[in-house]
């Protein structure tokens, strides 16, 4: 099925429907999750999960708030929702399609990357990162689009659950543990970003005064949390404002 053609037929589901939540049936009942389309609602409606969801953006737009944190989803965007999380949800945009996955309620995002054997200092750094922001929100959002390789998969899993393929379940939940992993890596510049709002140019004065003699951009990079082409420019733009900033004292 093309992504136009099920992006039709998820449209056609929510016509004529009086219900804020549509619940995609399948013939199978044995899945580890179930697929559910959110309609469009002026309105927040409030939710009370006691499972883990992801919430998909297929197309459009929609809020979410939880704890009083709004999350914005866009087209492509997932949003992870731990399990026992209350959350609520406005989808304003008439063209959205929002597929949100409730797992069954032994799974957790949080275990599922506890128990990832994070072998680099990369992969230590970027489960740390998810799992404080999940702890923190009870949620985490992957700005993707639509054409990532998540999104993409997503859509995958979507088709081989609404034409119950053998074995979908099984596949689905294994790539859906793949399509978070492989987010979290692709969104690791976008952590680092995240990472700025906290650094200031002190410390970096600091970590010069002590490293003066045997200092290096990657492991200055590297101390920081920084990727290092990142680092450069951020250390960069800090020169020139120091330099602007003597050139107007002479003045």
């Amino acid at each position: 099925m093309a992504t136009a053609t099920l992006k039709n037929y998820l449209s056609s589901l929510m016509q004529n429907t009086q219900g804020t939540e549509i619940e995609i049936r399948t013939e199978n009942l044995l899945l580890p999750y179930s697929l559910y389309l959110e309609t469009v609602h002026y309105d927040f409606t409030e939710y009370q999960s006691s499972t883990s969801q992801l919430i998909y953006c297929f197309a459009g737009k929609c809020e979410v708030e939880i704890n009083n944190k709004t999350f914005y989803l866009t087209a492509g965007n997932i949003l992870l929702i731990e399990k026992d999380t209350d959350y609520i949800i406005k989808v304003s945009d008439k063209n959205a399609i929002i597929v949100k996955f409730k797992l069954k309620s032994n799974f957790s995002w949080q275990k599922q990357v506890e128990q990832l054997d994070a072998n680099t200092p990369t992969e230590q750094r970027l489960s740390t990162l998810f799992l404080k922001k999940l702890n923190q929100d009870s949620a985490f959002l992957f700005t993707t689009t639509s054409v990532t390789w998540g999104s993409q998969n997503l859509k995958g899993i979507i088709q081989d659950y609404l034409n119950n393929v053998a074995f979908n379940g099984t596949i689905g939940l294994e790539l859906l543990k793949i399509i978070i992993l492989r987010n979290l890596r692709e969104q690791n510049f976008k952590a680092n970003e995240v990472k700025e709002s906290t650094f200031k140019d002190e410390a970096l004065d600091q970590y010069i005064d002590q490293h003066y003699n045997d200092i290096s951009l990657a492991q200055a990079a590297k101390y920081f949390g920084f990727n290092r082409n990142y680092f450069s420019t951020m250390v960069k733009e800090k020169r020139e404002r120091a330099l602007l900033s003597m050139s107007m004292k002479e003045g």
